[in-house]
């Protein structure tokens, strides 16, 4: 359902700043206790920040995929009242997470979530295996890439896609079949951490709306270097390596080099936009809004190349095919810069 976005007031809340007992904000009792706060000030929005899993340096702007959640917002409480996690496994969190309310330990994030969410996966997957395999088939056009991208990176070390086994990195068909097979386990583990967050993510957001809360999402407009995307897609990006960042102005004197890879627009443009289309559509199903950070760039941007030269690059036509698409949804934007003046 496409909702028209009225006037009314809301609050910039990122989960992973909300209280509670597992070291970072999660979608438990934190997230709807924030809601009844939202609803009793008679609020209309809640606006949230990016809730992809995040990489090295633990932006929310820089994660493992454009699609994915973030497996850190799992709520372990809402986990074990529901029979998906066992009693002591709550014991163990006790010891693992910080109980300061003001700083997130993301070591222990990295460390201790994935040791109760094995313990979770052990405890609950093949009761749920129907579920999980409906849930895979819902979002078919992205998890299997993911799971197996996230189980390889484990089986490297953790190290950037750029970095593993050439007929890997490369995705020759031979060794992802073969790798696939040695991964069945892990890559089955990385699609119930995905179901359970997406059944928590959409158990929040029917509770926000129940109360008259609409959410409104956050969408970079960048895949992060190594992410599931860039090793999926590498197609759709630019070929000559060139990534994002803006001269100096007044944010900067030195200017900013984001790092992140550009798009090939002419190649997407081939596709009919395909792949922006899915990923806004498969957005804007999240959130009754969406706001597309650095919209900016859908205008025009700076590309960086290997030498560090910048140079600017002019407009694009994604929007046209993507309300066509997706019913015209509703958007927020901001965007870095001043405009040309010819404008958007």
């Amino acid at each position: 359902m496409v909702l028209s976005m009225k006037r009314g007031s809301g609050i910039l809340m990122g989960i992973s700043s909300l209280p509670g007992r597992f070291g970072i904000g999660t979608l438990g009792s934190g997230a709807r206790e924030f809601v009844d706060r939202l609803q009793a000030s008679r609020q209309t929005y809640w606006q949230i920040l990016p809730i992809s899993p995040t990489g090295f340096g633990d932006s929310p702007y820089q994660t493992f995929s454009t699609f994915a959640g973030n497996p850190y917002f799992i709520d372990f409480d809402d986990l074990y009242q529901q029979g998906l996690l066992p009693r002591e496994a709550l014991s163990l969190c006790d010891r693992l997470f910080t109980s300061d309310p003001c700083v997130v330990d993301y070591y222990a994030q990295y460390t201790g979530k994935a040791q109760v969410l094995h313990i979770a996966y052990e405890h609950s997957a093949d009761d749920h295996a129907n579920e999980i395999e409906s849930f895979r088939q819902q979002h078919k056009d992205w998890i299997d890439d993911y799971a197996l991208y996230m189980a390889l990176k484990s089986a490297q070390g953790m190290k950037p896609f750029y970095e593993w086994p050439r007929e890997i990195m490369q995705r020759q068909s031979d060794a992802l079949k073969s790798a696939s097979r040695g991964l069945e386990k892990e890559i089955h583990y990385q699609i119930f951490i995905q179901y359970l967050f997406f059944r928590q993510w959409e158990a929040l957001h029917r509770y926000a709306n129940e109360r008259g809360i609409r959410m409104v999402g956050d969408m970079p407009i960048y895949m992060a270097p190594d992410s599931a995307d860039a090793w999926k897609d590498r197609d759709l990006l630019d070929q000559q390596g060139r990534v994002a960042g803006c001269p100096p102005d007044y944010f900067s004197e030195t200017g900013q080099l984001w790092g992140n890879p550009l798009y090939d627009w002419d190649a997407l443009k081939k596709t009919d936009y395909a792949w922006w289309i899915r990923r806004i559509a498969h957005q804007i199903s999240l959130c009754d809004y969406l706001r597309v950070d650095h919209f900016r760039a859908f205008e025009s941007y700076y590309a960086i190349p290997r030498d560090g030269r910048m140079a600017p690059r002019t407009r694009h036509y994604l929007f046209p095919q993507t309300q066509r698409c997706t019913g015209g949804a509703a958007a927020c934007c901001r965007g870095f810069g001043l405009p040309h003046a010819r404008g958007f």
